[in-house]
């Protein structure tokens, strides 16, 4: 039996390999958050105004994953004018063909400057194109026996999570179970939510979270305990529900609901100006893709070149929100890293804190690790702040 200084350093190592994957994995960049295509009857007139309040909705619970966005009252009221928001629309045939009510597709692209103002306007928040890329763990229960679910099996409730993540714009992937995986985990490694060796499992994947799902059908009944882990304090919570579909919508709505409280832009009642020091920046191309990528940013509104010097830019950025926003964001990639590296905590300072649980039990919030903060002086002139980033390509 492990001593309490052995289940400790194991705690350890779970969160170091939280970091580690925080650290060294990529967020996903999600294309297409504003475009939807919508099933139509026909290409008539009068079938496109409930087609495009359709997809309207569809983009609004993309862009903020929030299913329930349409319960906003602001959001309401612009819906009756979703059209004033498209930029272009087209019509294609529809290659389902087991939908035969709907032959067309109508394709709609909305302007994500007016999608992201009035989101603000109304309070909601707006996630961006980089957004974390999610493994599920996936253990079932049949007549007893219990598996793991992998990425070749042809099984329903893969589909069901696969159609669900493509609602919210979520990047998901699913284990291959290889020998690689089947060495470092179990099915009771999953079914008991032992942290650390899915983690550890998980880390060749290069997500930035990870889900744990127990799913058991009993008496015609779909039950369900799913497990977030993140750099954050791990999240529990159950689903119940006689339709397969509908459990794992319900267990996605919360689980998005829980990712966008991370990642996404919170509305703020004031804009911010910062400016941002980007060292490594070798030549044209460098500033060119650095340039792109700092507009892609949700909660970057203006990008402005202010100095361009030998392996170094600076530039002057109008935010939607805070400097604690943008920072949050680019966090999430390791396309730029902080110049300033964190304080080194005490080993024992870590395995005295209060996060620290028992394998097997519900998870306890672990410590919130701390995270590299840039650079940042204050200056008099026009900016709040100033931000130092390392570029790497």
């Amino acid at each position: 039996m492990l001593n309490l200084d052995a289940m400790k350093i194991c705690q350890l190592i779970c969160f170091s390999l939280l970091m580690l994957m925080g650290i060294a994995s990529k967020a996903a960049v999600v294309p297409n958050l504003y475009n939807a295509q919508i099933p139509v009857a026909s290409q008539n007139s009068s079938d496109r105004p409930a087609a495009i309040k359709e997809a309207y909705q569809s983009v609004l619970i993309k862009v903020t994953g929030n299913g329930k966005v349409m319960q906003n009252a602001r959001i309401r009221t612009n819906a009756a004018q979703a059209e004033t928001y498209i930029q272009q629309y087209s019509y294609q045939t529809n290659t389902d063909a087991n939908n035969a009510t709907y032959p067309y597709q109508l394709l709609v692209q909305f302007d994500p400057e007016a999608i992201n103002r009035s989101l603000l306007a109304a309070k909601l928040p707006i996630w961006g194109q980089d957004r974390p890329l999610t493994i599920f763990w996936i253990a079932t229960t049949v007549n007893a026996e219990q598996r793991l679910l992998s990425a070749s099996d042809e099984s329903p409730i893969l589909i069901a999570l696969d159609k669900s993540a493509q609602i919210y714009g979520l990047p998901i992937l699913f284990p291959i179970l290889d020998l690689n995986d089947l060495n470092q985990l179990s099915v009771t490694d999953v079914t008991g939510r032992f942290v650390a060796p899915v983690v550890q499992a998980s880390v060749r994947y290069g997500s930035n979270a990870v889900v744990m799902i127990n799913i058991e059908q009993q008496n015609n009944q779909w039950t369900s305990l799913w497990t977030l882990v993140t750099a954050n304090a791990p999240q529990s919570w159950s689903v119940q529900d006689a339709d397969l579909n509908n459990m794992i919508a319900q267990g996605m709505n919360k689980l998005v609901s829980m990712l966008s409280q991370q990642f996404a832009l919170s509305a703020a009642s004031q804009h911010t100006i910062v400016k941002i020091q980007i060292n490594g920046i070798a030549n044209l191309s460098d500033y060119a893709r650095v340039t792109r990528y700092l507009k892609r940013i949700a909660v970057v509104k203006k990008v402005t070149l202010l100095a361009l010097a030998r392996q170094q830019a600076t530039f002057q950025l109008g935010l939607a929100s805070n400097s604690a926003s943008l920072q949050k964001s680019i966090a999430l990639d390791p396309t730029l890293t902080p110049v300033k590296q964190p304080e080194v905590q005490p080993v024992a300072a870590l395995l005295n804190s209060p996060g620290v649980n028992s394998p097997g039990d519900v998870p306890a919030p672990l410590s919130t690790p701390t995270t590299p903060t840039p650079s940042s002086t204050t200056v008099q002139n026009n900016f709040t702040e100033t931000l130092v980033y390392q570029w790497t390509p």
